[in-house]
């Protein structure tokens, strides 16, 4: 347990959401359940996971996390829970209120060394698509891998 966590802020997955949480470790992984399912729980056990591999700066195998919500008052819901909850030092917001649209891949670059997890309106994001972001979901978790080898 982290030192920042009190015991009641330890996890206790369900089944299913350990189930889920062990498939989105092997590979990149959207979870879509009904609100109250706990999709929260699974994004938080998972980024607690991978604690070790998101300290690591981009670019030097570091990965981060994606967490697609489907409202712009989630976004910053989601962001705050991850970062009271979570051991990651920067936590970035994202939602069609910031024109993420016009942004570069060098702005993007900036935002990744920046930030080891993201919360983002899925709506906008998957309408313009990953590559509009510079990023593909292999290279998200391809940059990580390759550094491991």
């Amino acid at each position: 347990m982290d030192e920042q966590n009190s015991p009641e802020d330890e996890l206790q997955l369900r089944p299913y959401q350990v189930h889920l949480e062990e498939i989105a470790i092997k590979q990149n992984t959207i979870v879509h359940l009904p609100t109250g399912s706990g999709k929260t729980h699974i994004a938080l056990s998972l980024i607690k996971r991978f604690k070790k591999d998101l300290i690591k700066p981009w670019g030097q195998g570091g990965k981060r996390t994606f967490f697609l919500v489907n409202t712009v008052p989630l976004v910053e819901q989601q962001s705050k829970v991850i970062a009271q909850k979570c051991p990651v030092n920067s936590v970035g917001t994202y939602s069609s209120e910031d024109k993420v649209d016009y942004w570069d891949k060098t702005k993007w670059d900036m935002e990744l060394e920046k930030n080891e997890s993201f919360i983002g309106d899925a709506v906008h994001r998957l309408d313009n698509g990953f590559e509009r972001l510079f990023l593909r979901l292999y290279v998200v978790r391809g940059a990580a891998d390759k550094s491991a080898a």
